[in-house]
């Protein structure tokens, strides 16, 4: 996608050169007349320049996140490395998600008696509601869903 908006603030309007840069998958779920159909219109300098100023604010924002997350790794491995090492070690779980787990749960678990009130706390115990035999309802709706999001993926 970015590469059809970079041929459009270029001004190439002509429907062949951004159906050119198209993913596949795109270009196989409608066809080349609906893509060409879609990108025939008006291009003025002012949208142009507005694109831009998009483009520009898009690559703004994932330069802060990449400063963030690396941020935040050096921040694990000098406050939490061994907590880091022991949580990638589990097949599954990399740094994003060691970060995560980390940030969310914290390395002091002894506000937790047991594991289960851990599993609960997380949002991963199982609602069982029946009534008469029937199971009225089984959805994990309680907890941390950051936590729960990152352990169930």
């Amino acid at each position: 996608m970015r590469k059809v908006v970079k041929k459009l603030i270029e001004g190439i309007t002509r429907a062949d050169e951004p159906v050119n840069c198209m993913h596949s998958r795109t270009k196989n779920k409608y066809t080349e007349e609906v893509i060409g159909e879609s990108l025939h219109g008006v291009v003025s300098q002012v949208d142009m320049d507005m694109l831009t100023l998009f483009m520009q604010e898009l690559e703004l924002y994932e330069t802060q996140q990449q400063a963030c997350v690396s941020k935040m790794l050096q921040l694990c491995d000098e406050s939490y490395s061994k907590e880091m090492e022991l949580l990638t070690g589990i097949p599954g779980i990399k740094t994003q998600s060691a970060m995560t787990i980390l940030t969310e749960l914290g390395n002091d678990l002894s506000s937790f008696k047991t594991a289960s009130n851990l599993v609960g706390w997380a949002g991963l115990r199982e609602r069982n509601e029946e009534s008469a035999g029937k199971i009225k309802f089984r959805q994990t709706m309680h907890g941390n869903k950051f936590l729960r999001v990152i352990l169930v993926q």
